[in-house]
């Protein structure tokens, strides 16, 4: 008698008994725990916004620092270059001139922070403001270096000490305190929104971490009541 070998091949009316058992298990499992999943869920999005919201506000501090930052320097730069014209009035020398491009260009750069930033309309006008008052404080300035520079000392003074210099100077200074000051308060005020919306994040966070868990429980406890 020769030995034969058999191979039991899959049942496929067993494979779709599996499957439909399979299937069965997973829509219990689903149907049992939808509701404690829903809660959660709810909850995880809740705490997912408060994140995004106190993220932006963040953001918006970080980049007002920013906007302050180049407002001091435009202050501090703006009052080098006063102070250079000022100096050539005592000491004539055309030298100065160095010092006053150098500020005047670290000036510039400044400026070119909150020009880029999405700012509104009265600052946006404060900064057109000052960059015309700026140039025309420069034209009087360089026009005075000139006049040292070719050895005509008394007619820079002249030009430095006229009453027109001596108020775009002064309005010049005034418009840059002015701007550093309302971007310090900008700043402050953001500070304080940062703070506050971190508190009511972290507040409402904990609220719907809370809640969900007691939703839950009150749930958990209700499966074992019987009907």
């Amino acid at each position: 008698m020769s030995n034969q070998k058999f191979t039991l091949a899959p049942q496929r009316g067993d494979q779709g008994g599996s499957n439909i058992l399979r299937g069965h298990f997973r829509g219990r499992i689903v149907r049992r725990y939808a509701v404690p999943l829903l809660l959660w869920l709810v909850a995880s999005g809740l705490v997912y916004g408060n994140v995004m919201w106190l993220s932006r506000r963040r953001d918006g501090v970080a980049f007002q620092s920013a906007v302050v930052a180049a407002a001091r320097r435009m202050d501090g730069f703006g009052g080098q270059m006063l102070e250079s014209t000022a100096n050539l009035i005592l000491f004539r020398d055309g030298r100065l001139l160095g010092v006053y491009d150098e500020a005047w260009q670290l000036f510039i750069d400044s400026a070119a922070v909150p020009e880029a930033a999405n700012s509104n309309q009265e600052q946006q006008q404060l900064l057109g403001e000052i960059r015309a008052l700026a140039r025309r404080v420069d034209r009087l300035s360089r026009q005075s270096f000139d006049y040292v520079k070719n050895g005509d000392t008394d007619r820079a003074i002249r030009v430095l000490a006229s009453e027109e210099s001596r108020q775009l100077q002064k309005r010049f200074g005034e418009l840059l305190a002015n701007f550093r000051a309302s971007e310090e308060e900008r700043l402050t005020v953001l500070e304080r929104e940062a703070e506050a919306a971190f508190d009511a994040a972290l507040w409402w966070n904990a609220v719907s971490a809370v809640a969900a868990s007691f939703l839950t429980l009150v749930w958990g406890l209700g499966r074992l009541v019987p009907n």
